[in-house]
């Protein structure tokens, strides 16, 4: 008689294990490459940035590359202009973002869902389709060329709101009438119950808004005239057309623009992976 061989149960969940490191270790090391690459290459001389065979760890560091950098382009300007832009987003996103999502969790109301749906359904929606309308409307409020006209489209974005929804459903109702019984307000027990409560999800909300700001592109290219308001992406882009070929000076360039927004995500991202965890709690 044939004996049939059967894998236990216990194995072929090592075996999934395995496969799924597998694959998510093949897209790390495509995502990080380039990244190790940039950062290699803003230590090269320009010889060795053309040089080939290429090597990885520079033969002569040029460290003046980075004060070369910041001489000839104004990227103090835009690391400003951009983190003044994107922890404005961030501000205003834990204020009302939090407000809304307090509403649709805790409130019972006519339309409650249809609103959540609506909002989710904007999610859905390409950012392209909606930077001309957006633009309407910053242009009818006299906000073009303004910080605050970059800030407006995403001053509540849906997916802070669907975030912060998530997390404040797993919050026990009775706490909330605890509350309300022992004399405390709507805005007191929002800022006194809530808000501690959703701390997690707060934290990985303002990562998520302070990284999609800084990376924007579209949106200041349309609003921004001024090139003394440009944010990092677009100064950069700017800079690419100009210095096509002056690797030695972009190299830095680059690695100063994604410096902050990856320094912030591995100090907060434990805040960051707990709080896209309890967002899920609950549906």
């Amino acid at each position: 008689m044939e004996k049939r061989f059967s894998l236990s149960d216990k194995t072929k969940k090592i075996c999934l294990k395995g496969v799924v490191f597998a694959a998510l270790l093949v897209g790390a090391i495509v995502i990080i490459l380039p990244l190790l690459w940039a950062f290699s290459s803003s230590f090269k001389t320009y010889a060795e940035i053309y040089s080939y065979p290429m090597h990885w760890i520079p033969q002569n560091i040029a460290w003046e590359n980075y004060p070369n950098a910041l001489k000839s382009f104004p990227l103090l300007r835009y690391l400003l202009n951009s983190t003044l832009v994107a922890s404005g987003v961030v501000a205003f996103n834990l204020l009302l973002s939090s407000l809304a999502a307090y509403s649709l969790s805790k409130y019972r109301y006519l339309g409650r869902n249809v609103l959540f749906i609506i909002i989710l359904g904007i999610m859905i929606i390409p950012r392209q389709v909606l930077a001309v309308p957006s633009f309407l409307v910053v242009k009818q409020f006299g906000l073009i060329n303004r910080y605050f006209g970059l800030m407006v489209p995403v001053l509540a974005a849906p997916i802070a709101i669907f975030i912060l929804r998530q997390a404040m459903l797993a919050i026990p109702d009775e706490l909330i009438d605890a509350a309300r019984i022992d004399g405390s307000g709507e805005l007191r027990t929002f800022f006194t119950v809530i808000l501690p409560l959703t701390k997690p999800a707060l934290i990985a909300m303002a990562i998520v808004m302070y990284i999609f700001t800084w990376n924007e592109l579209l949106w200041p290219l349309l609003v921004l005239g001024d090139p003394q308001k440009y944010t990092m992406p677009l100064g950069l882009s700017l800079l690419l057309d100009i210095y096509v070929e002056d690797f030695q000076l972009l190299f830095p360039a680059v690695i100063i623009a994604i410096a902050p927004t990856l320094i912030a995500y591995l100090f907060l991202q434990r805040h960051f992976i707990k709080g896209l965890v309890l967002s899920g709690i609950k549906g």
